[in-house]
C-alpha cells in the first residue's frame, strides 16, 4: 500500500467515525427529548401583505426543530392562501411561540427536492445530511429586538437544535 492509498482509507476511517460520533450524539439528544403524550395543538397564521417589507430579513429567525414536535399542515390544491397551519406536539414550544410573539411561520425551504439529502461520499458510501425541507422552519417577529430577544429563549428549548437571525442578505467587509 502506497502513501496515497493510506491516506485515502485513513481519511475514509476518520469520515465514518465522525459521522458514527455525529449519529450518536443526535440518538442521545432526540431521546432526551420526547414528545408531551397525548399533546397536540393546531396553530394557524394569517399571512399579512406586511410581511413582505424590505425589512422582513432583520425581523426573522430561522428555527430547526426536532422531528415531530411542529408539522406544517398541506393546504388543499384548490387553495391559493399563503395562510399557514402547524400541528405542535409540545407544551413548551406552543407556550414559547406564543410568549414571543410570531405572527407568522413557515417552511425555510419548502420546496426542497429530497435528492438533496442524500449525496454520496468519494468511495461511494451514502452519506445522509439534514432534511432541511420539514425541520428549518422561518419565525417572524413584529420588530427587529424581538427577534433578538427571541433567540436564546428558543435556543433553551430541548425541541429546538438551533435558532439563529436569517444571514440572507448580509454582506461582509472585507476591506
Amino acid at each position: 500500500m502506497n502513501m496515497r492509498q493510506f491516506e485515502k482509507y485513513k481519511n475514509a476511517g476518520s469520515l465514518r467515525h465522525i459521522i458514527r460520533v455525529l449519529l450518536v450524539l443526535a440518538v442521545m439528544f432526540t431521546v432526551g427529548c420526547k414528545k408531551d403524550k397525548d399533546f397536540e395543538t393546531i396553530i394557524e397564521f394569517e399571512f399579512n401583505d406586511e410581511f413582505d417589507g424590505y425589512d422582513i430579513i432583520f425581523r426573522e429567525l430561522l428555527v430547526y426543530i426536532q422531528p415531530g414536535f411542529l408539522e406544517l399542515l398541506p393546504t388543499s390544491n384548490d387553495e391559493v392562501s399563503k395562510n399557514q397551519r402547524f400541528v405542535i406536539r409540545s407544551k413548551q414550544l406552543k407556550i414559547a411561540i406564543e410568549d414571543l410573539n410570531v405572527i407568522f411561520m413557515s417552511k425555510a425551504f419548502p420546496d426542497w427536492p429530497e435528492e438533496d439529502t442524500y449525496v454520496y461520499d468519494e468511495f461511494g458510501n451514502p452519506v445522509f445530511l439534514p432534511r432541511f425541507d420539514d425541520r428549518l422552519f422561518r419565525f417572524l417577529f413584529a420588530s427587529e429586538q424581538e427577534a433578538e430577544n427571541a433567540i436564546e429563549k428558543l435556543n433553551s428549548l430541548p425541541e429546538i437544535v438551533f435558532a439563529e437571525r436569517n444571514g440572507a442578505g448580509q454582506t461582509l467587509d472585507n476591506e
